[in-house]
């Protein structure tokens, strides 16, 4: 689940933004533009979004047997809520 929620809007972004400059400025075709965006992509994802998002959900990661608050809940459901309203701007613009 965390992997989706980091992944999902940093596909999207480079996708809407980085892959076209690719193409259409630099000429590349869409198979190497898709490479160099999925590159990129896992690059972000490996060595600045998860460790942040690990650190963020540490607490609904690892989770203490028997206790759960609202508070453990907050994070992830404002990080879905937070890729919904992402998805929905990007549809639209």
């Amino acid at each position: 689940m965390t992997v989706l929620l980091v992944l999902y809007p940093t596909v999207m972004v480079l996708g809407r933004y980085l892959t076209p400059f690719l193409e259409d400025d630099l000429g590349l075709p869409t198979s190497v533009a898709v490479l160099v965006q999925l590159a990129v992509a896992v690059s972000i994802l490996t060595w600045v979004l998860i460790p942040f998002a690990r650190r963020l959900l540490r607490n609904w990661l690892h989770a203490r047997p028997g206790a759960s608050t609202a508070q453990e809940w907050l994070v992830p459901i404002g990080l879905v809520g937070l890729c919904l309203a992402m998805a929905a701007v990007l549809a639209n613009g």
